[in-house]
């Protein structure tokens, strides 16, 4: 099922990688193999490689190697990926971004839902989505039920700073 859906996104990222004129294409990679919180055997091993795929496909398609980062565990010269360094590298490519440019948030790693009361658009089934971070942690009994992951709100409030910018954003 991973190699289907690596195959269809490379088959589209030429449709939309068309280079605009003065337009900049930053991404951010995120690949979390490693949870330092779990045992050993819930880690992956795809999270890695499928960011090392992805950033050459996209110097490939002409995304500069210097408007790439990678934050990716196993990988050389990537920093970690926990929670910190998602959102800080998050918010110096939202400080960089343009009206016209393209953002590409591209995240490899482990997912899970939690039941989440304080959620700003709540849900019929009361959970919020997670992304893992590497430092992901349950945290039982307080006011946030798991720490260090990238919630789904995480990500709307995201995208829509990056579109109030003028910015297209596409996250995989």
């Amino acid at each position: 099922m991973r190699a289907l859906i690596v195959r269809l996104l490379l088959a589209l990222l030429p449709a939309l990688l068309v280079p605009v004129a003065h337009a900049a294409q930053r991404a951010l990679l995120v690949g979390v193999s490693e949870l330092a919180n779990q045992p050993s055997s819930l880690w992956l091993s795809a999270p890695r490689n499928d960011v090392i795929l992805m950033r050459q496909v996209l110097q490939q398609r002409g995304f500069p190697a210097s408007d790439i980062t990678v934050l990716a565990d196993g990988v050389s010269g990537a920093a970690l990926p926990d929670s910190r360094q998602i959102r800080d590298a998050l918010s110096r490519l939202l400080a960089r971004s343009q009206t016209g440019d393209f953002v590409l948030l591209y995240f490899s790693g482990h997912g899970t839902r939690v039941r989440d009361a304080t959620k700003a658009y709540p849900e019929p089934d009361g959970l919020a989505e997670n992304f893992l971070a590497r430092d992901a942690r349950l945290s039982p009994g307080g006011n946030v039920p798991l720490a260090g992951g990238l919630r789904d709100g995480g990500f709307r409030r995201w995208s829509r700073a990056f579109m109030a910018k003028g910015v297209f954003v596409w996250s995989v």
